[in-house]
């Protein structure tokens, strides 16, 4: 719906989107939790609406994973600093 462009990369704002995407509290994490409640649930209609949730959680992962390549991309090219920070040396 947006296009979205980023000016001067910041490899410290990208590592809290990893956190965002991956972290105990982050769109992975939620995406599965409403997954596996939709799944256990017999009202079909609180089922439904759990995998719909959890379905959109999935979509956040797109958005933030992509920000955080973004943010990310310049430490693609200075190794030392990437391996310096071992969560972006991981990315």
């Amino acid at each position: 719906m947006y296009t979205v462009r980023v000016a001067q990369p910041d490899p410290r704002f990208g590592n809290m989107l990893l956190e965002q995407f991956g972290g105990a509290n982050g769109e992975l994490a939620a995406a599965m939790q409403y997954s596996i409640q939709g799944l256990n649930c017999t009202d079909l209609a609180r089922k439904d609406l759990l995998m719909d949730i959890g379905t959109e959680e999935l979509s956040h992962l797109e958005i933030v994973g992509t920000l955080a390549r973004m943010h990310l991309k310049p430490m693609k090219k200075a190794r030392e600093a990437a391996e310096a920070d071992r969560l972006v040396a991981i990315a």
